[in-house]
């Protein structure tokens, strides 16, 4: 059979001046809870840039918005954080803790609060959950007052019946991370702001360099694109070139031969050709030639079996080499 749960008040209350109320809890509960708002907005612009490690990308696509997010900080930064740190004093009793922590008597009060809390509580041995949960809360190494009496608070509002200690111990390490993170906001943010504020001058500094540094390029890349224009409008103006029909005296490179030459004569087709040929004087004659009756620096083709050579091209200008008859 259960037995009804009572705590001992004057037995386990430490002696203590006056302490916060409950508003001057949730008081600093919200002033934190802004602070830690600021320092997720710092802390994912330090993120961005650490995105773009070159600078210059994070510098045009999102310098105006983080400076815009930092200055709205900057300006009651130094107000909010004093009166932070103001509230969170206020909780800092000394009287309350010892080497390892709070002291037993302090835990072993708000236990007793918290039973105290359920009128019909009832636990089949008392003499064991009480010293037991208190114990336990020792071992978590609970160092902050405010997070047991959220603790509690949190407990007694939302439970109907008297918890567990798991359930306690649980909602003990809830409430620790929730409170780890607005003390982190508190201690680091104004760390936080100034590495911000040292990544937006190195960011302006590479911006700067690299506008400089195209200001510098661009006479060189005006001049390249310049030359590209005029090759091109010579390689326009020798495909043209080399598309007008052969003519006496245009030089040629004879695919039949692989040699090149200069157009001596066309003959249209009609009589003895089917196709216009060409009379083509080579610029070295076939060594191979054993007719007498024929000049072997001479030869016909098929014109279009000829290749028109224009200036610039590969023998183009005749020099009667075996380099320059085979292209």
């Amino acid at each position: 059979m259960s037995k009804k749960l009572t705590v001992v008040q004057s037995d386990i209350a430490p002696a203590t001046s006056k302490l916060p109320s409950f508003k001057a809890y949730n008081d600093l509960a919200d002033t934190l809870d802004a602070l830690a708002y600021r320092y997720k907005i710092l802390e994912g612009h330090v993120e961005i840039f650490e995105k773009h490690p070159t600078g210059i990308k994070r510098s045009y696509d999102h310098l105006p918005w983080i400076e815009e997010n930092l200055a709205e900080f900057d300006k009651g930064a130094a107000k909010r954080i004093a009166e932070a740190n103001a509230q969170s004093d206020a909780f800092n009793i000394e009287i309350l803790r010892d080497e390892d922590g709070l002291k037993k008597s302090w835990i072993a009060a708000k236990v007793g609060e918290l039973v105290g809390s359920f009128p019909q509580a009832n636990v089949a041995n008392p003499e064991i959950y009480v010293p037991m949960l208190i114990n336990e809360i020792m071992a978590e190494g609970c160092h902050d007052m405010v997070i047991l009496e959220m603790t509690v608070r949190s407990l007694r509002q939302s439970s109907k019946f008297i918890p567990s200690i798991s359930e306690v111990l649980k909602e003990l390490r809830k409430v620790s991370d929730e409170w780890g993170q607005r003390y982190d906001a508190l201690e680091y943010i104004e760390g936080q702001a100034d590495e911000l504020r040292q990544l937006i001058a190195e960011a302006k500094l590479l911006r700067q360099q690299e506008e400089e540094r195209r200001a510098a390029e661009k006479p060189k890349q005006e001049e390249q694109r310049q030359a590209a224009l005029l090759a091109d409008e010579q390689r326009l103006a020798r495909e043209a070139e080399r598309k007008l029909p052969i003519k006496v005296g245009d030089r040629v490179f004879d695919s039949t031969w692989g040699s090149t030459g200069t157009v001596a004569e066309i003959v249209s087709a009609g009589g003895d050709f089917l196709i216009d040929m060409c009379c083509i004087y080579l610029d070295a004659p076939f060594l191979f030639y054993d007719d007498d009756n024929h000049d072997p620096r001479t030869t016909i083709a098929p014109l279009d079996d000829l290749q028109k050579l224009i200036k610039g091209d590969r023998g183009f200008e005749p020099d009667g080499t075996k380099e320059n008859r085979k292209l």
